[in-house]
């Protein structure tokens, strides 16, 4: 209910929701072996280069709506550069 209408605001394919479900399960608190952590599963890095907040007592990639204008954000520089949301989906 939170990711689908921020991809509608930002007139984005609707099916991008479905890779949240791939990488995390929609679970907050999911983290892979990697330590890629949230809904969207951002590494460390990548979550900080797109504006959430990873420190010591906070860790914003665990925010369903902070992440998920930060995965637009990310998912928009991928289309961008690949010029197709396949493909986009694909780097993800």
């Amino acid at each position: 209910p939170y990711i689908v209408p921020i991809l509608r605001e930002n007139s984005m394919p609707e099916d991008l929701v479905y890779l949240s479900m791939i990488e995390s399960g929609f679970n907050n608190l999911a983290r892979s072996r990697a330590k890629a952590v949230g809904p969207w599963q951002f590494m460390s890095f990548t979550g900080k280069k797109y504006g959430l907040a990873v420190n010591w007592w906070v860790d914003e990639r665990r925010d369903i709506q902070k992440s998920t204008v930060a995965a637009i954000n990310y998912l928009r520089d991928l289309y961008s550069m690949f010029g197709s949301w396949e493909l986009a989906a694909s780097a993800y």
